[in-house]
This record gives C-alpha cells, structure tokens and sequence, in this order.
C-alpha cells in the first residue's frame, strides 16, 4: 500500500472539546503487534486543567467491540472488563503508583486486544468518567480519534491490506461499462412497450368493485401527481381500471397484469397485493413530468418470502423510522419485516403486564443498580437518549403493523430465546426484587434465571448472565404471557401473529451446567445432559406457538443437531425436527468456517429455510475496507453489487473471495452440498439483514440500507438472470458486467432520483469516485452514473460550489474529489496528488 493515497484520503478529524479537566485521544498502533493477530493501541491522557490530576480516584469506562487482553499497563493502570463491550481504564487499587498529571501533560496508555481495527467505527466510543466520589454517576467525555495511519494497517505478506487505493476504484468501476437502465426494477417476468402514449383525459378515473376501495384509493394517491389532480374513485366509468382475476401463465397470488393502451389503463391480479405491487410497477413505469408509454407488462415473484431483518435492541430506531423503511418497503415489492425486538442489550416493546421489560430493559445508562441496562455500543451514561434508550409503545407497535398489512407486508417479531436474553433476564430479575420487597408471594411468577444458579459461560458479546433458564416453570410463564400479548396486538391491529422468530441462537458453551433448576429438569425429562435441554426448550417452546396456531422461526440453530465426527464436534441436520415445520433462517457461509453449505443442507434434510447468508446480505457490514466507512467486515465487504451478485440456489457458484477479497482455494468447497431439488422446494425465499451495532443515528440506518435494498428486491422478485446458469464462466463474467452495469444505471439514474423527488427520504451511500493519473490527465468515474463529480486541487474537501469534474482534465496540487447527488449532498472523497 502507498502511505501517500491513504493519508491523503482522511480528512483531519477536528478535536472535540475537551472535559474541564481530562482530555482522552485514542490511537491506533499496529494490527500486527509483535508480529501476531494482536491489535496495539493507546490512549493520550492529557490534563487540560490548572490543577495536577490525580490518576486515581476516578474510572474511564468506555465501549470496544472486543475482547480486551489483560496485561499490565503503566504502572499502577489496568484496564477491567465490566459487560459485553463496556470497559474500564482505573488505578488498580490504594494510592496510585502514577505520578500526578501536571497541567498541560499528557500520558500514553498503551493496551492490546483480540484483532482486527482498521475503521474509526471500529475505535472505542461512549467515554465517561466514574469518580469514586460519585460513583453512582457518569460524566460524559468527549473522545478524540485519531485519523488511522497506513502503517498500523499493514497485513502479513500474502494477506490483503484494508483500503481501496483510488486507482483500483477506478479499474473495478470501468470493468462494467456504461450500460442503458432498465425500465422496472425489480426485473418484471415479462414487458413489452409499444410506440403510443397514453395522454390523460379530463374524467379519468379509478374504476373499481367497493371491495377495493384501499386499493383504489392508494391508486388515487399515485396518480394524484402525475394527473395533476387526485382523480374520483368510481364503479363505472374510465381511466385506470382495478380488477381481481387470475393472471394467465402465473401461479403466484402475488401476480399481477397491468395494461395501458392509449384509452386507458387496467391492471388485474387474482389478490389484493398483487394489485398493490401493479401499482407500484405503475408508480415507476410514468416517472413525474414524464409521459406514460403504451406497454403490456405481466409479473409475479420468485420467491413467497422477500424479507428485511431490522434490529432495533442494540441500537433504537424510532417508530418513524420504521414506518420509512416499510414504505420503501412496500414499493419495492419486499413482504416481510422480521422485527428484532429483543436481545442483550435492550427489550424494545412494551408489555403492560410486564412494565418492567421496558423501564428496566428499554433503558441503557449508568448508574442506579437494576433500574436500567449499563451502556452499551457507545449509548453513554445517560438513560433516556436514542438510540441506546426507547422502546415501542403499544400504541406505536399496533400503528406499525397496521402500517405494513396495508404495505402487505407480514411482520414477524423476534424475542430471543434462550439466549440473547440479558435485557429480559435483568427486568424480571428487578420485578423479582421490587414484588419480594413488597411482599407479594408471586414475585417470582416471571423469573428467568435460577438464583443458585453457578454456571460459567461467556457469550460470543462477553456477556456471563444473558440465557434464560430451561428448568425454571416461570421462564415457560414468562414467554406464554409475552407471546400471549403480542398475539394480542397484532388482533387488534387486524394483522393476524402467524409466525413468532424466537432466535435460538449462539447459546454460551457451560449455560445451564451449574443450575439447579436446569439439572432438575434433565432428571426428570431424562435427558443426556446439559446439552439436551437445548432441543427439549426447542420444542416446548414450539408447542406452545403450535397451541396458538404460531408457527416457529428461528436462526440456523434451532434447525441443528451436536453430534461429533472423527472425534470432533460437528452439526447436522436435527431429525427430530425436521417435520415440524421450524423455518430455519440461515446466516453462515463463511469462507473457511465449514458450514459453506449449511443452508442447502437443511433444505435437502426436509426444512424450510430462509436464504440470508452474511456474504452477500447482511447489510450492517461496512461497503469497502476504506477507514471512514463505517461499519463492521467480520462477513467481508458488502457493497451494492454483492446482494447482486448473489445466486439463491447455487451461491457457491460464484463464491471466489473471501470475507476480505483474498482468492478461495477450490478445495475449501469440495465435498459440500449443492441444493437438490428436493431441497430447493423448501427454500422459502431470501431476507437481507440489518444489525444495528453500529446505527447510532436514523441517518446511519438510511447510509447501511440504501441502496443495498434494491439489490435485494431484484434478487428476491426476479427470476434467475442468465449470467447465473451459463456453463462458461468467461461468458458468465461478461453477461454479469453487462447486467450489473444496467442495474446501477437504473439504481443511479431512476430509483435515487425517485427517491429525492417522491420518498420516503432517505440519506442513502453515495459511492466514492475512482481516479487515475494517465498521460498527466486526471480521469475519474463511480460504481454508478447520476452523480456529479466536484473537486479542489488544494487538498480540502469539495463543496456543493466547487469546480465540476465531466472529462479528463490536466490539474495540478493534491486534486480530491467527491460525488453529490440533486440535493447537493456528497459522499465520501478520494484524492491523488498531481505534480
């Protein structure tokens, strides 16, 4: 890597107002200290006060994704973990062995921990200090952070560096070429366009049977601007005409049929949704001040299933929030919302029975033992601010479900069980101390944990305390009553609770191990062990949705049995399951992990499963290795291309790289499952997935979802594309290009234009230019056309007035550049220096 570009690509990150006091900047060292996969950084204690500061006394806490190594600092310094990614920096006890800072010093402390860091995402966040004094309440303190350097990035030899120096953008920008956009999106079964246009007439209206009347009305809405006038719903009469009939040659409820003739316009479907999606195919077919082409259009969906997984417990987003992406949602023919609603560090909807799931587990701060969550993701001391704080009220959660049926869009709440349970385990253990205090015999009537429980375990997000109890009867007390009120609001919100995610996933090795209740439980259901309790909660928990008519979801592990091979731990398909109808939702495809094909696995063995792999389609990874893209890469890289990119019944196809764009050895797939037909019968459709660890904002939800999403509708509505079954890879490769050079011609020049000018609004990525130096000219290009290009040749960051790149130009100084959309707002920008 060449230190020049890099440097030269990170702007200088302005200083924050330091405390009265103490000043902390972070640093990164190395991602290779010592030479190992060890991460080396410091932090820069500095007194800003007139007064020596005594370094004890007093706590830096902050947040770090991992896991922190124990050594010994500056003498008389520690670092202690205290929960999931909460730390502390303190004097390790007594009189501080650390001299006094006298004013204006600064003192370098210097720590390790697990790999990698090479994002300012991935720094330390949400600082405060904790005097002893005080030690009930946290000062907040701003964190400076260092820009990170080329150096502390480097890999060994073999290993790809993090970055994107800006001529290889260039290079991966030009390999698709300049290709037309496509005229619907997601690509439609078939679309014919005629020569004529169809001209408005002075009574046109919406035709059709009162049994339609939403229907009919929506259609009003999208005519409105494009007639100039809302036009009258009628039951006889002329213009667009609404009908519920079979469509020829498609099976799907969900097709549909639409017609515009010079006459008039009719769109036909054998269900309400497929009218909805017509509509939205109409919606995009007559742009505004455009004319409406004569055209003849059928289409139907691949897939039953084109879901959205949105977490909203690590990090809160708002009710409008919500209802944004369903309307977004909605137009692109996506049909469920998969709600996360739950996990570790927050309950995000109410439960009046419950009340204290949501003013105890709906609330991250310090202070105050039992009263709320500790901070987590950068939340802070301070309860009540989003994102780390908020939950759904009743009224809010029956609003957005009301919201997504007239979207018919399904939502399915996930409540994480048994593990990923910390937020509820901590509110009933608080209801527990509340009730006992009064006296009320029924304190413990909702307790998820056994209180002479002495299991060890640690969860994959360092937490020691986050699984409910199997063996205890008020775990099963505790889930009938939320289940129960869910049911509740979805009856009363007309939208009927068919399907409950209970999670299922990442359960710590030892949990249960040291738990009376639990080993009470395995005497009695005369289970093996502690491991056995996993597949009977399964299916209890099963049961009791089965009694409700709730059929059960889960992450791949609910789908899984441990066994061993050769020795060594190893997972199949659970038999006993397999006929029960438990959908399984499949994340792991990680290169190199050996569960590559976990997800045709499970389909070939009788489950249906939910195709959401993290190579493709977990949009909470960052899009690029480039510092200043926030987000996280544990999965790899996921640009806009790769949810495009990705082959549902056959994704190992064009699996070539791994997570951070090294070649894969072929061998890595020998011997894996391909997907039978047998098995491609029980894949019931795709979901792209939303993590909110890093969304501390509703804009870094809109940068991470969009346009991402509109790979995942065309993937999820349309069929196959030839480049996915052509035998000749060269020929594969070059159909590819072709293809996603027109998809992001109709994402660059349609759909973001649409969005700006129609909505929802949304603050979506706008790709960073490539460039290149050749012949002493400065040439330039995106990931995607409708963007216009500005510079500054003397380093700083181009402004919204600042010269506008369109062919290759001779410049000279250090030339940085950055795309803007319509509205005037820019993406990230990339330099080169030019003699």
């Amino acid at each position: 890597m060449n230190p020049l570009w890099f440097l030269a690509a990170l702007p200088a990150l302005a200083a924050p107002a330091p405390s009265p006091s103490l000043a902390v900047r972070w640093e990164l060292l190395s991602n290779r200290d010592q030479g190992q996969e060890r991460v080396r950084m410091a932090f820069h204690l500095r007194n800003g006060g007139k007064a020596p500061w005594a370094m004890d006394g007093w706590a830096l806490y902050f947040h770090f994704a991992m896991p922190m190594h124990k050594e010994p600092l500056v003498s008389g310094l520690r670092i202690e973990h205290v929960s999931g990614d909460l730390f502390r920096l303190r004097a390790q006890g007594g009189p501080a062995l650390v001299p006094a800072l006298a004013p204006g010093q600064t003192l370098r402390v210097e720590f390790t921990s697990d790999p990698w860091v090479i994002k300012h995402s991935d720094a330390p966040s949400g600082a405060f200090l904790v005097f002893d004094s005080a030690p009930a309440k946290g000062q907040p303190l701003a964190l400076e952070i260092t820009p990170i350097s080329a150096q502390s990035l480097e890999r060994p030899a073999g290993q790809r560096t993090p970055g994107i120096p800006p001529e290889q953008r260039h290079a991966e920008n030009a390999r698709q070429g300049v290709q037309a956009p496509a005229e619907l999106l997601p690509t439609p079964v078939s679309l014919s366009l005629g020569q004529g246009v169809f001209k408005p007439f002075a009574d046109f209206q919406v035709v059709a049977e009162p049994s339609l009347a939403q229907e009919a009305q929506l259609a009003a809405e999208v005519l409105q601007p494009r007639l100039g006038r809302r036009p009258a719903v009628v039951a006889q009469g002329r213009g667009l005409v609404l009908a519920l009939e079979p469509v020829p040659g498609q099976a799907s409820p969900e097709a549909y049929r639409l017609s515009v003739t010079e006459a008039g316009l009719r769109l036909a479907a054998p269900s309400r949704a497929g009218l909805f999606y017509g509509l939205q195919s109409l919606r995009r077919l007559w742009p505004l001040q455009a004319p409406l082409h004569t055209l003849e259009l059928t289409d139907a969906p691949r897939f039953a299933y084109r879901g959205l997984m949105l977490d909203v417990a690590r990090n809160f987003q708002s009710k409008e929030a919500v209802l944004r992406v369903l309307d977004l949602m909605g137009q692109l023919k996506l049909n469920v919302l998969h709600f996360h609603l739950t996990d570790d560090e927050g309950w995000r909807l109410e439960i009046p029975s419950l009340p204290e799931l949501t003013s105890v587990g709906s609330q991250r701060g310090f202070g105050g033992a039992g009263a709320m969550l500790p901070p987590s993701w950068g939340s802070g001391p301070e309860a009540g601010k989003t994102p780390g704080s908020g939950f759904y009220s009743r009224r809010d959660f029956i609003e957005i479900l009301r919201y997504a049926t007239v979207r018919h869009i399904e939502v399915i709440p996930e409540i994480e069980m048994p593990g990923h349970a910390r937020a509820a385990v901590l509110s009933m253990k608080e209801r527990a101390r509340r009730l006992h205090a009064a006296g009320d015999p029924q304190a413990e009537a909702f307790l998820l944990q056994d209180p002479g429980d002495q299991s060890k375990y640690t969860s994959v997000q360092l937490y020691s305390d986050n699984v409910m109890d199997p063996g205890l009867p008020s775990t099963f007390a505790f889930i009938e009553r939320v289940v129960d009120e869910i049911q509740t609001q979805f009856q009363e919100a007309g939208a009927p609770l068919r399907t409950l995610h209970m999670g299922g996933d990442e359960l710590p090795a030892g949990a249960w191990a040291g738990s009376p209740a639990s080993l009470r439980r395995i005497a009695e259901a005369k289970l093996k062990g502690p491991g056995d309790l996993w597949y009977d909660f399964y299916g209890r928990v099963q049961a009791l949705l089965q009694r409700r008519g709730i059929a059960t979801a889960g992450w791949e592990e609910i789908a899984l049995r441990r066994t061993s091979l050769d020795g060594q731990p190893h997972n199949i398909p659970n038999p006993d399951f397999a006929t029960r109808n438990l959908r399984s939702y499949v994340w792991n495809n990680m290169i190199g992990w050996g569960a590559e094909d976990l997800a045709y696995r499970l389909a070939n063995a009788g489950y249906p499963v939910v195709l959401c792999p993290v190579s493709n389609l977990y949009f909470d990874m960052a899009y690029d290795p480039d510092p200043r893209e926030a987000g996280y890469y544990w999965g790899g890289f996921i640009d806009l291309d790769k949810p495009f990119r990705f082959i549902p019944f056959d994704y190992l196809r064009n699996t070539t790289e791994d997570r951070f764009g090294a070649p894969v050895n072929p061998k890595v797939f020998v011997g894996k499952d391909r997907l039978t037909a047998y098995g491609a019968e029980h894949v019931v459709g795709i979901q792209g997935c939303l993590w909110s660890e890093t969304l501390t904002s509703p804009e870094r939800l809109d940068y991470q979802l969009v346009p991402k999403l509109f790979a995942l509708a065309e993937r999820a509505w349309a069929p196959d594309p030839v480049w996915a079954t052509e035998p000749d890879a060269a020929k594969a490769e070059a159909q590819y290009q072709t293809a996603w050079g027109a998809f992001a011609s109709t994402v660059g020049l349609r759909e973001l234009p649409r969005l700006d000018a129609e909505g929802p609004a949304f603050r979506y990525h706008i790709p960073t230019p490539g460039l290149k130096v050749e012949n002493g000219l400065l040439h330039a290009n995106l990931q995607m056309p409708g963007f216009t290009l500005r510079y500054t040749t003397d380093g700083s960051e181009p402004g919204p007035m600042s010269p506008v790149w369109s062919s290759p130009v001779h410049l000279r100084g250090t030339i940085r550049m950055a795309a803007f959309n319509a509205k005037g707002r820019r993406g990230l920008s990339s330099s080169v220096t030019m003699p």
